[in-house]
C-alpha cells in the first residue's frame, strides 16, 4: 500500500470517526419532558462551595394554555404530607418543581440551621401547609418525584414562614 492510498485511507476512517461522535452527542440531547416543564438548573458560588438545584420549571398554564394561576397551593401541590397513589409512599411532601425530584448539590460540606450536610446531592422536597409554617426537607432519596419519599432518609428539615409574592411597582 502506498503512502498516499494510507493517507486517504486514514482520512475516510477520522472522518467516519467524527461523525459516530457527532451523531452520538446528538441521540443524547433530551427533549421536553411531558407536560412541557422545562429543566433547568442553576448554581451559584457561596463563598467557597458550588451550589447547584436541578428542577423542571412547573408550567403554571398547564396543558392546552389553560391558566392555573392562583390553583397551585392546595390543588395542584396538596398541603401537608399526601399520598398520590403511585409508589411506596402514603405519606410524601412537595418534590419542589415538576417531573423528576428537585436536587440540591453542594460542592463542599455545610452547614444548615445548625446542621452538618456533607457534600453531595439531595432531593429537596417542600410540606406545605395553608397556614404555619412550611418545611423544607433535603433527604438522600433522589428518584423520580416524591413516590419513593421515606422521612427515615431525611437528613435536615428547616421550618420557613411563606410570604405573599410582591408585584414591584414601576
Amino acid at each position: 500500500m502506498s503512502l498516499k492510498h494510507l493517507a486517504v485511507c486514514l482520512s475516510v476512517c477520522l472522518l467516519a470517526t467524527a461523525v459516530n461522535v457527532r451523531a452520538q452527542e446528538l441521540s443524547e440531547l433530551s427533549l421536553p419532558p411531558n407536560g412541557m416543564n422545562q429543566r433547568a438548573e442553576v448554581s451559584q458560588w457561596i463563598g467557597l462551595v458550588k451550589v447547584t438545584i436541578a428542577y423542571h420549571s412547573p408550567n403554571v398554564h398547564g396543558p392546552a394554555g389553560r391558566d392555573r394561576t392562583g390553583h397551585i397551593w392546595g390543588e395542584l401541590v396538596k398541603y401537608g404530607m399526601f399520598d398520590d397513589g403511585f409508589g411506596p409512599s402514603k405519606a410524601a411532601p412537595w418534590r419542589a418543581g415538576a417531573n423528576e425530584t428537585t436536587t440540591i448539590s453542594f460542592s463542599h460540606d455545610v452547614t444548615i440551621a445548625g446542621h452538618a450536610v456533607r457534600e453531595g446531592s439531595y432531593g429537596l422536597y417542600l410540606e406545605t401547609q395553608p397556614t404555619g409554617p412550611w418545611t423544607w426537607i433535603l433527604s438522600t432519596q433522589t428518584g423520580w418525584g416524591a413516590y419513593q419519599y421515606d422521612s427515615k432518609y431525611d437528613v435536615v428539615r428547616v421550618p420557613a414562614a411563606p410570604e405573599q409574592r410582591r408585584t414591584p411597582n414601576f
